[in-house]
């Protein structure tokens, strides 16, 4: 029995033939297959909207979104999606009442993305052609620009441009509070 095949007139072992293929197959790929799993990962990951504390924070989103005190939910004004220039050049404009204290706790929420742990921070009453009502400031809160770049590539830059997406929840200034001690 002829275990061969002949191709420009040449004999070749079949097996050997199959053998290298199958090798030339797996070399390619593992790296593509690792790849697919790497963004199948990340996509599941991103689905989990783990909390995410900031080193600067001094802020316990737990406590704070499990707390009894009336919270607040609002929407950004606007969106800036700019990774390509750099650290802090993706992030939402909101616009909250002057009642609400700097530094007072504050939970960043983006769909499809995470859960950010921060506290509220004054930008002023102009930023990006928004500008502040009257008895209201801005405030600028940031997602990692390594996430809006994986979402880039994805394709998905649609998810972090949509406002409706974006929720920043602070405590009701309004509201009484608890005596600190």
């Amino acid at each position: 029995m002829d275990n061969g095949l002949s191709v420009n007139g040449q004999l070749i072992n079949i097996s050997s033939f199959v053998k290298s293929i199958i090798q030339l197959v797996i070399h390619w790929y593992k790296p593509i297959g690792r790849t697919i799993g790497l963004l199948l990962g990340l996509g599941i990951v991103c689905d989990a909207q783990p909390i995410v504390q900031r080193p600067e924070s001094a802020c316990d989103a737990e406590a704070l979104l499990t707390s009894r005190q009336p919270l607040v939910e609002i929407r950004p004004e606007t969106i800036i999606m700019k990774p390509w220039q750099g650290k802090h050049q993706v992030y939402g404009i909101f616009m909250l009442p002057k009642a609400v204290q700097s530094r007072e706790p504050a939970i960043l929420k983006v769909k499809h993305i995470g859960v950010y742990c921060d506290v509220v921070n004054r930008s002023g009453f102009k930023r990006e052609g928004v500008i502040a009502k009257r008895n209201h400031f801005l405030m600028v809160d940031h997602i990692h620009t390594r996430t809006a770049f994986w979402f880039l590539l994805l394709g998905k830059a649609d998810l972090i441009q949509n406002p409706d997406n974006w929720t920043l929840i602070y405590v009701d200034p309004a509201a009484p509070r608890p005596p600190r001690f």
